[in-house]
């Protein structure tokens, strides 16, 4: 577990009202963070949804080194100056929602009072197919297992080629194609990722390195 410095409301100020800062572990005081961090991006990016900032955070975050690997700090340490140009990013908008709340069988009655609209099941994606930055599957315990995974990442960038580059241990991971050329701004790419599984817990990470 990591502790950090963050925002607290046990010291009181000259105007009576209770501010400071303490040392303390959790999502309630990395959000403060990732809050400002949010902030931060959306000056330079004012344009981007926040599903776009929420993948930039994700996917240029420091990876750490811990035993129990992303399961017990999620995605790293942010760093805002690196999600400023992410070159890649995993976009997800209300239709990829509502066809993911589909895949999970809400009806049509949830799907309308989440949404806020009159809605229907035009479509259905499986939960581990939603367009996020991060892959889970729920698999059974013990035996072996192969998932395949589907991705669509969107240009932020210039003319570039990207090429995937799987890191970890325990599982064997593919992905095809292994490399994107994106010739242009905003362009989109798709690509599937396999992983197989013969015993073991499954951590592995799986980075887009850019090459030319």
């Amino acid at each position: 577990m990591f502790n950090l410095s963050s925002s607290w409301d046990t010291v009181p100020s000259t105007t009576g009202l209770r501010t400071g800062t303490a040392v303390e572990s959790g999502t309630y005081m990395s959000c403060r963070h990732v809050a400002g961090a949010s902030a931060y991006i959306k000056t330079f990016h004012p344009e981007w949804s926040p599903s776009m900032i929420q993948s930039v955070i994700m996917t240029t975050a420091w990876a750490m080194s811990m035993d129990q690997g992303e399961f017990a700090y999620g995605a790293g340490h942010v760093d805002p100056i690196k999600a400023v140009n992410p070159g890649l990013v995993y976009e997800v908008d209300k239709s990829d929602h509502i066809n993911f709340l589909c895949g999970m069988n809400y009806i049509l009655k949830m799907l309308q009072l989440i949404s806020g609209e009159a809605v229907t099941c035009t479509g259905k994606t499986l939960p581990k197919n939603l367009n996020y930055p991060s892959m889970t599957a729920r698999v059974a315990a013990g035996k072996q297992f192969q998932v395949n995974f589907s991705r669509t990442l969107r240009n932020l960038g210039m003319r570039s080629t990207y090429k995937a580059e799987v890191s970890g241990s325990k599982f064997d991971v593919r992905v095809i194609p292994e490399a994107l050329s994106l010739n242009t701004m905003h362009e989109k790419e798709s690509f599937e990722l396999t992983v197989c599984l013969f015993q073991g817990m499954v951590l592995k990470t799986v980075n887009w390195c850019l090459l030319i």
